[in-house]
């Protein structure tokens, strides 16, 4: 009878083990105060660079175009397909996708007052976001947007450049939104 019991109890013991373990919590201990802060400035920086930079801020969808003939906006005057590697495509499908963007869509960029407005040519809709513009990549506030970090160049002519990844699988590759100097 005792070998029944003795069983019993470690077939208990080994069942209730796994049970505590998963239900109990371990936290770590520090030796200070001090330490335990840097821990956890620590662990929110390498959080932060696990994290789409930045964070979605704002979204302003707006059913008016702004005053463009101000100065400082500068409009979009074509858009092309390039490689991640910034060269130009030969892809006849990707560059019909790039020229049908630009026939239905007029981007405008604002840089000084941070804001992109996109206006779909067919339907006069009109789309304001904030942006964020940081070593040469724009990023578009929007909490609702999935928007990638789009990287910026500016031309010999002050024209600028704004590569918008495609979002396509398997496609490696960038829409160029070419727009004019600022005026």
């Amino acid at each position: 009878m005792s070998t029944s019991i003795h069983s019993k109890l470690i077939y208990s013991l080994l069942l209730c083990i796994p049970l505590f373990i998963k239900t109990t919590s371990f936290s770590q201990t520090y030796a200070s105060e001090e330490l335990r802060q840097q821990a956890e400035i620590s662990e929110r920086k390498k959080a932060h660079l696990l994290e789409k930079e930045p964070l979605p801020i704002e979204s302003k969808h707006k059913s008016a175009l702004p005053d463009i003939s101000l100065d400082g906006y500068m409009s979009t005057y074509d858009v092309t397909i390039v490689s991640l590697m910034g060269e130009k495509l030969n892809n006849s499908d990707l560059e019909e996708e790039a020229a049908n963007e630009h026939k239905i869509w007029q981007a405008f960029l604002h840089p000084e007052k941070e804001m992109l407005v996109f206006k779909n040519r067919e339907t006069g809709h009109i789309r304001h976001y904030s942006i964020s513009i940081k070593n040469n990549y724009l990023y578009i506030l929007c909490e609702s947007c999935d928007f990638p970090p789009s990287k910026i160049t500016i031309t010999e002519n002050g024209g600028w450049l704004m590569d918008i990844p495609s979002q396509d699988e398997g496609v490696n590759a960038c829409f160029r939104y070419h727009f004019n100097p600022s005026k």
